[in-house]
């Protein structure tokens, strides 16, 4: 059990591959490459299922980019990290979790890395970021007239208000 927590750390930190052993080089994820036909995998999926452009966010590649290099690690050596907000994620954000189980399962179909629940709730987050983040923009281009019998102060007042 403590060789898996700090292997998992090792991974995570990507430390040195060149100090491991070289038979063992191949079971850790350390390609850009490989890491690169995955996410745009992901996002291939994620556009033609659900119309979701994932690959035009940058800080949303930056952070899947780094979740999945740890996560399909982890997979790899059979490591499952708990996620003690999994419950919260499904009840709070189920479409968001209804992606990723099927990003998770498009990544099984074509790498056999299976996800585990917990992988898919933390990818989740991304995703529901992804998705909160593009309806508040899609929200500020909604145009509207704020009048108020009370006077301009007001509804100077209620128009910050309601753009916040």
């Amino acid at each position: 059990e403590e060789v898996s927590y700090i292997t998992l750390f090792c991974i995570e930190d990507k430390v040195n591959i060149e100090e491991i052993n070289k038979q063992e080089k191949d079971i850790f994820l350390n390609n850009d490459e490989e890491l690169m036909i995955i996410l745009n995998e992901v996002c291939n999926f994620a556009k033609n299922s659900y119309n979701l452009k994932l690959g035009e966010d940058k800080q949303l590649m930056k952070g899947l980019k780094l979740h999945l290099a740890a996560a399909i690690n982890r997979l790899k050596f059979g490591i499952d990290l708990n996620n003690p907000l999994i419950k919260e994620i499904k009840n709070n954000y189920p479409y968001a979790f209804q992606i990723t189980v099927g990003i998770g399962n498009h990544i099984n179909d074509l790498f056999e890395i299976a996800m585990t629940e917990n992988e898919i709730g933390y990818v989740t987050l991304h995703i529901e970021a992804f998705i909160e983040k593009n309806v508040a923009e899609k929200d500020r281009n909604i145009k509207a007239f704020v009048v108020c019998g009370t006077g301009i102060g007001v509804a100077h007042l209620l128009s910050v208000q309601i753009k916040r």
